[in-house]
């Protein structure tokens, strides 16, 4: 006496219009009650399983109930209305109730086999398979010949997955009895029956019972479209064609069948044709919104941008609140790179169903892509806020959030996403970026720990976990994790350079250079690695070639401070001082604040020697003063200018140059107060044009002729 016997096989189950038993849960028959006066006394609980087995034949479900529980308040531990009561339950959808009164008609009776399987069966549709099972198992115990706790058995089995010991208890309970009399009929038996001998494979042997089916009843489309899915699964797709072609033309708006058509069509090689079905739909039902919607769906799988969306658009104008076709729609401006659509979609299927969660999630995504992330935020939040605790949800705020640089609820996003799905080794990698620019790297490198245990091949978290040992000063260790990294991506620019400075800070220069050289060959416009380069040929004494990857880095960037000031030193050593002095100052006009260079220009300064190397008084008064003016710089040409303080008056050369390391034969004539005994005082000013200007002076004493002091 199953109430419900297609509990544990709903997705096998499809809707079919012209059912052939109007009632899915026909009333059992009373057993063991005499009929006579006591059928017609409303003080005897047989008086009330009669009413409501009547009305229950007609469809009254909840009248047939209320007469159940009438006869229950007369005759509380009456077995038999305990099992109406949870027969009109389960009919009624509510299992838990149904279990309950199955329960309590054991108690009173535990023999009651009907009561028994009935129990069994409901606490299957409530979802307790196992105990479902248990309940069989008792009674095919009991009775090894009950074929329909072997039916529900095998029912079970196949609800839990084990489709071969599902098929071995169906084929017992039908060998036991093979007109097992389930409801409705025969049709949902021999339906299960195909089910489970389509799910072990046996293809041949499941078209036996559907052609049963389709005896009963030759229009049962789900008998119709798992016969051409069988013949698919063989490898008859002609066939299978046919069956469905035949189906077709009375179930023009069947969306599932359209959907087999097509997927046969493409399994047959015809991916082209694939688009018959629907058409053919078309013709038969121009509005038939499904066929629109599913040609609209086969031409985007095809590339076909254009033309699905002018059956979408058909569509719209069909249905223009239809939220699985604007969904398609949204999605079509999506793949053809109309964001804007896209997001003015969702917009309208959120005007119609503002608790559409993915559809959110979706807009959100797309508001990300095109850098729109404050409205981004706000849709994940919204989808947050519906209940849809998707660890992609968390992932894609916290990516969000991380390139709108908020990156303490970045971080809180990443780790709500890892609390759902601690293996996202991407998730570990940016919450180890995220914490980095915290300033948080003990927690970091922790991050990064776990994002490379996920996934060893994480390359970039190799990479950022060795740059948080390099500020450790761990080296070694940050040289493993770059080594790592080298290891998965052998032109991995950054992680070259990164251990090459390391090499070159252990001392290991000429690994260091080899290094350098590899992320150049990558990379030749690098300014780092040619600075980096250029200071590792320097410690191995490779001026020149030092010299040259400054002037590389130079060429990309002229104001770069630092490498500005190490070819300045590489000149210096190489004697070019003149050279060297334009370094220094062009850094000085780039930092004016810049000590190094001012020390450094400092220690360029241009000596200019003056030295007075004999002294004539001549018969008018005049000192004839013989100096030598000598540069002893290495680069630099003087223009110089004399002049002289403390005598009455003199003549002096007009201003002249003289050449880096050269010098030059000066007189000067002065006439001086002989009772004057304070020294003349000689300048000398000298400039060139890309320098400031310099003096050096020198005191010279009048003394007896032929002499000459410098104090």
């Amino acid at each position: 006496m199953s109430f419900f016997n297609k509990f544990l096989h709903r997705d096998e189950q499809k809707s079919e219009p012209q059912a052939t038993h109007p009632d899915k849960y026909a009333p059992p028959q009373a057993p063991g009650e005499s009929t006579g006066a006591a059928e017609n006394d409303p003080r005897r609980g047989i008086f009330w399983i009669r009413r409501g087995q009547n009305q229950w034949s007609v469809g009254d479900c909840d009248k047939a109930l209320e007469s159940f529980n009438k006869g229950l308040e007369i005759e509380p531990d009456h077995a038999e209305l305990l099992v109406y009561r949870g027969l009109a339950l389960g009919n009624l959808g509510r299992y838990r109730e149904a279990i309950a009164a199955f329960g309590m008609a054991l108690t009173r009776d535990p023999g009651n086999s009907n009561a028994a399987i009935n129990r069994g069966i409901a606490l299957g549709a409530a979802g307790d398979y196992e105990d479902a099972l248990v309940v069989f198992d008792r009674a095919i115990s009991a009775d090894p010949k009950n074929s329909l706790a072997w039916y529900n058995k095998g029912l079970a089995l196949l609800a839990l997955g084990k489709e071969g010991e599902a098929a071995a208890a169906y084929e017992n309970a039908f060998a036991i009895t093979p007109d097992l009399p389930v409801i409705p009929h025969n049709i949902l038996t021999l339906l299960n029956k195909s089910a489970i001998l389509e799910k072990t494979g046996r293809y041949d042997d499941a078209l036996v019972p559907l052609n049963q089916v389709l005896s009963i009843n030759p229009r049962c489309i789900e008998g119709l479209i798992r016969k051409g899915r069988l013949f698919r699964k063989l490898g008859r797709y002609l066939v299978a064609i046919d069956v469905f072609e035949h189906t077709v033309k009375d179930f023009p708006e069947n969306p599932e069948l359209i959907e087999e058509i097509r997927i046969t069509l493409i399994e047959w090689g015809m991916r082209e044709g694939a688009i018959w079905p629907f058409e053919r739909a078309i013709t038969l039902n121009p509005t038939n919104p499904d066929a629109w919607c599913e040609k609209g769906n086969m031409l985007v799988r095809q590339g076909k941008f254009n033309d699905a969306l002018v059956a979408f658009n058909t569509i719209e104008q069909i249905d223009p609140e239809n939220i699985p076709v604007l969904t398609s729609l949204a999605d079509l401006y999506r793949k053809m790179g109309s964001g804007e659509q896209a997001v003015k979609t969702y917009d309208r299927i959120l005007d119609l169903d503002p608790t559409n969660a993915l559809c959110w999630y979706n807009r959100g995504s797309i508001l990300q892509a095109r850098g729109n992330t404050a409205e981004a935020i706000a849709s994940y939040r919204r989808v947050l806020s519906l209940g849809m605790e998707d660890p992609e949800v968390y992932y894609a705020m916290g990516i969000v959030l991380m390139d709108h640089n908020e990156y303490p609820e970045a971080c809180e996003a990443f780790t709500r996403c890892l609390e759902k799905n601690p293996k996202n080794a991407q998730a570990w990698y940016n919450k180890g970026v995220v914490l980095q620019n915290l300033e948080r790297s003990e927690e970091a490198f922790q991050a990064y720990e776990h994002a490379v245990a996920e996934d060893a091949r994480n390359l970039s978290s190799w990479y950022n976990r060795g740059t948080i040992l390099e500020t450790m000063e761990k080296f070694e260790e940050a040289l493993a994790s770059y080594s790592q990294a080298i290891s998965l991506n052998p032109d991995h620019e950054k992680a070259l350079y990164r251990k090459g400075v390391i090499l070159d800070h252990l001392g290991r220069d000429a690994e260091a250079i080899h290094l350098f050289d590899h992320a150049l060959d990558i990379n030749p416009r690098d300014k780092d690695t040619l600075y980096a380069k250029g200071m590792a040929l320097e410690k191995v004494g490779k001026e020149s070639e030092s010299l040259l990857c400054y002037n590389q880095a130079l060429a990309l960037d002229n104001k770069n401070v630092r490498v500005l000031m190490r070819k300045a030193v590489i000149l210096e050593k190489l004697g070019k001082e003149y050279e060297a002095y334009e370094c220094y100052t062009r850094a000085m006009e780039i930092n004016p604040g810049l000590l190094e260079a001012q020390e450094e220009l400092g220690s360029l300064n241009p000596w200019i020697e003056i030295i007075c190397r004999s002294i004539q008084k001549n018969p008018n008064g005049w000192y004839v003063i013989d100096l030598l003016v000598r540069n002893t710089g290495k680069s630099f040409a003087y223009n110089i200018t004399l002049s002289v303080k403390g005598c009455e008056s003199s003549r002096i050369p007009k201003p002249f140059m003289v050449p880096h390391g050269e010098e030059k034969d000066v007189i000067l004539q002065i006439r001086a107060d002989p009772a004057c005994t304070d020294p003349i005082e000689v300048q000398a000013v000298y400039h060139n044009k890309l320098t400031r200007e310099f003096d050096e002076v020198i005191q010279i004493s009048l003394s007896e002729e032929g002499t000459a002091e410098k104090p």
